[in-house]
């Protein structure tokens, strides 16, 4: 009578030996994952070469304390969430990129405590399928509302002009922030609400220390513009702050005072000083449709003074030489040599406003209305058609 083989035992025995070696990898695996993810927090403090005084180390310290918060803050408001199965990869990805960026700022920080200088500071980048973003350790301190920390980084040889930026494979870069930029615009990550007052000061430290307030195309401006649009009150002391220290103004700036009747001394200051060439149709409108551009809703606004206010802000527009014949370069009538695919593809591509400032309010003047607003209306009209011939 034959017996159960011992070699099934050794199967018994040797398929124990696999599986827990399985085990044992993963553990190892899961542990390894862990220490990465969270072992770059365990670093203690920063420590300081000579050349930091006091108050810069308790505003470094402050910042690495603050950068190892974006993180847990990140991973926190995630994992609270219930995702599917196709989001958990991009959540998990996120998680990945911000540890990447955190853990590579804190590193540098740490660098640069133990150095005494900035000078060598460099882009961490964030990386997602065809785009990636360049930040560096100042722009973060900014966008955070970590004053203290950029006046201690830049004092100590950060450069104060650099720029992160959106970079995709298929695009031209787009700019986002610059160490200024948060601190115009007074709107920073984590809701840090600091007064302008304060955030001014900065402003001037970094201007003093070398950052070029036209070094953008248009990241810096549009900072202003932000202030001035999502500010209650209306905040224009950062346009009229900047504008004091050289500030060009571009007619996309002009075009967002213009809407705005609280910008009123920011208008008339621009006016008055020849800071913008109204004539510019290198934008998606000109100064004058923009203006003119609540006319297009072919309906009577819901207020009369709005309209009295456009009126006003169209004499001063006339006076100081716009014309009412241009439309933006893009919505311009077919070119010489352009065939008509090539026009109607352009005119497809174009978001902006393409009838000239007479045609709007002559469109206006057609649309339903009271007979005070259609007086208004026609006013309006008479004063482009002078102009136009002038």
């Amino acid at each position: 009578m034959s017996v159960q083989p011992p070699k099934r035992r050794h199967w018994f025995r040797r398929t124990g030996i696999v599986s827990g070696g399985l085990v044992a990898a993963l553990v190892l695996t899961l542990g390894g994952g862990y220490v990465w993810l969270y072992g770059w927090t365990w670093k203690e403090a920063p420590e300081f070469h000579e050349n930091w005084t006091v108050e810069e180390r308790a505003a470094l310290t402050g910042f690495d304390t603050c950068v190892q918060g974006i993180f847990h803050e990140t991973l926190n408001e995630l994992t609270a969430k219930t995702f599917t199965a196709m989001q958990l990869s991009d959540i998990a990805q996120l998680i990945i990129q911000t540890r990447i960026m955190c853990s590579d700022v804190r590193e540098q920080l740490h660098h640069f405590a133990r150095c005494g200088h900035a000078r060598d500071e460099r882009k961490v980048y964030v990386e997602e399928q065809y785009q990636r973003i360049g930040i560096t350790p100042t722009i973060m301190a900014a966008g955070r509302g970590q004053l203290r920390a950029v006046e201690a980084l830049v004092a100590h040889g950060a450069n104060p002009n650099d720029v992160s930026k959106l970079e995709e494979k298929y695009y031209h870069p787009l700019e986002l922030e610059t160490p200024l930029t948060p601190i115009l615009s007074g709107h920073f990550l984590g809701d840090a609400e600091i007064p302008w007052e304060e955030r001014r000061k900065t402003a001037d430290f970094l201007l003093a220390n070398g950052a070029d307030i036209n070094g953008t195309k248009r990241s810096i401006g549009f900072a202003c513009d932000m202030a001035l649009m999502l500010s209650q009150p209306r905040d224009t002391r950062p346009w009229m702050w900047a504008i004091d220290h050289g500030k060009t103004v571009s007619v996309e700036n002009f075009c967002t005072m213009l809407a705005l009747e609280e910008a009123g001394e920011l208008v008339e200051r621009v006016l008055r000083e020849k800071l913008v060439n109204l004539n510019d149709t290198s934008y998606e409108r000109t100064a004058l449709q923009s203006l003119l551009a609540p006319l297009q809703s072919r309906k009577e606004p819901a207020a009369m003074e709005e309209l009295q206010l456009l009126e006003k802000r169209l004499d001063m527009l006339l006076e100081a030489g716009a014309n009412p014949n241009l439309v933006p370069d893009e919505a311009a009538p077919p070119r010489p040599g352009e065939g008509e695919e090539a026009y109607q593809d352009r005119m497809l591509q174009f978001n902006g406003i393409r009838e000239t400032p007479l045609e709007i309010v002559e469109h206006a003047l057609q649309a339903p209305g009271s007979t005070e607003y259609h007086k208004l209306c026609e006013r309006l009209l008479e004063k482009l058609h002078a102009a136009g011939r002038n």
